[in-house]
């Protein structure tokens, strides 16, 4: 079996994220890299009921983004990285399970 190096996986930075009503400011720390830069992240986010995840691609120059939601629903968020051999697992990523507040609904 052949195993590719990708870069280690983002970790989210719970302590530093904000749920404001279906607003939610997902922040990271950028993984060591080591021989394998990060030339981009993709967030990806899905309602705790689902098992279809939605995916935002963002580049290597950032470590956050911003989702809007739909309001009072339970969703669960990742962050994976990418290299030019691939990129780390979702399954790797440590997930954030979040609830969305009340207010105005958003897609």
């Amino acid at each position: 079996m052949l195993f590719l190096n990708v870069p280690g996986f983002p970790v989210i930075n719970k302590t530093a994220n904000q749920v404001n009503d279906s607003v939610v400011l997902v922040k990271w720390t950028a993984p060591i890299t080591g021989q394998c830069p990060v030339y981009a992240y993709s967030v990806y986010h899905k309602k705790v009921t689902s098992t279809e995840w939605k995916r935002a691609n963002v580049t290597k120059d950032t470590t956050q983004y911003i989702l809007s939601l739909i309001c009072k629903k339970d969703y669960e968020i990742g962050v994976t990285a990418w290299s030019k051999n691939g990129e780390t697992s979702l399954n790797d990523s440590r997930l954030w399970k979040i609830t969305t507040g009340g207010g105005n609904s958003r897609s």
